[in-house]
């Protein structure tokens, strides 16, 4: 995660619009490209190289798929962060549908470009995991949350980390 780009520019004040330079796209805050840019308050997800499988059932080859995956929380006030933090620990035992990015791409309905902009005629995610689309996937439980690290890098920047165990049945 250290070398993907939108690590390296952290937008501060973005949501100032009274801000002269808020228009200005030629140099500044504005002059980093949207692919590069992640404005704060922000969750950076990353997946984490730790995932367990067990057996479902007999017979079919269906197992529980556990992935842990990392919420970077990253904020300029330390209330921000907070809420952030506690809403994201808050979703123990919560269950979402996910769908399937293949059906997606292969629809064309994907909600963003090669560059990471979102496509006019793009869906939410809601739309997507509709199940009349034909999208949806399978359920996602988020069976373990826990927060690791709660800092403040500077007086500007306040970070926390919740480590969450997504769990999915898979093949049954």
């Amino acid at each position: 995660a250290d070398d993907v780009p939108w690590w390296q520019e952290l937008q501060y004040r973005s949501d100032r619009v009274d801000d002269s330079h808020f228009a200005n796209t030629e140099d500044g805050n504005w002059g980093i490209g949207g692919q590069h840019r992640v404005q704060m308050p922000c969750i950076v997800i990353e997946a984490v190289p730790r995932a367990t499988s067990r057996p479902y059932q007999l017979g079919d080859g269906s197992a529980w798929v556990e992935q842990d995956v990392l919420c970077h929380v990253l904020a300029e006030t330390r209330r921000d962060r907070n809420n952030l933090v506690d809403i994201l620990r808050g979703q123990f035992d919560t269950v979402i549908w996910l769908y399937d990015n293949d059906q997606v791409a292969a629809a064309g309905a994907f909600p963003l470009d090669y560059r990471g902009e979102i496509v006019d005629s793009s869906k939410t995610y809601p739309a997507l995991v509709d199940s009349s689309t034909g999208y949806r996937w399978e359920r996602c439980r988020f069976s373990r949350t826990e927060v690791g690290e709660v800092e403040s890098i500077n007086s500007r920047l306040y970070e926390g980390v919740v480590r969450m165990t997504c769990e999915v049945t898979l093949g049954d």
